[in-house]
């Protein structure tokens, strides 16, 4: 009897320990709420940080954006004060001559990735165009200009990437 029972505490040990890895994947929902920045342009702490500085207090890390669902991580990145970089650090001679489908601001795009971990993530979600179209519905033109142009921006980046990709 008691090496029944011990057969048994043990079998149960066993199929609890082979749950518990499935079991802390499916506990940790996806975070719904975008990345709140602590400091933004225009603000008097702002003005007196180092860019250095600037760049350390905007960043959002991988495991933070992993954990995004795909409409926080957009409002996340659309927020992001150097996403403008996009439009900057995109250039080159290439983009601008005759027939190179290649743009400033797709090349900026993959530059602003390679350091912001939120526009990694959201340029490998196959949700981002869909994302991207509903938040489009739902901004007003004036009062989001900037955001408005980097969302279709980004989103003529993705539809670009996956129509050049062999899936």
């Amino acid at each position: 009897m008691a090496k029944r029972i011990v057969t048994t505490l043990i079998a149960l040990a066993l199929v609890f320990t082979a749950l518990l890895p499935v079991g802390a994947l499916s506990v940790v929902p996806m975070n719904d709420t975008p990345h709140e920045y602590s400091v933004l342009p225009g603000t008097d702490a702002w003005i007196e940080m180092s860019p250095e500085e600037r760049r350390t207090a905007t960043y959002v890390d991988q495991a933070e954006a992993e954990n995004m669902t795909t409409r926080a991580l957009l409002i996340t990145t659309l927020g992001y004060p150097f996403l403008i970089d996009m439009y900057c650090i995109g250039y080159s001679t290439d983009c601008f001559l005759p027939g190179n489908t290649a743009s400033a601001a797709s090349n900026g795009i993959k530059i602003v990735a390679e350091t912001f971990p939120p526009l990694k993530e959201l340029l490998q979600r196959t949700d981002a165009v869909a994302e991207i179209d509903s938040l489009l519905k739902v901004i007003d033109e004036d009062t989001f200009r900037n955001g408005r142009m980097k969302a279709l921006d980004l989103r003529q980046y993705i539809t670009s990437a996956s129509a050049a990709s062999p899936n």
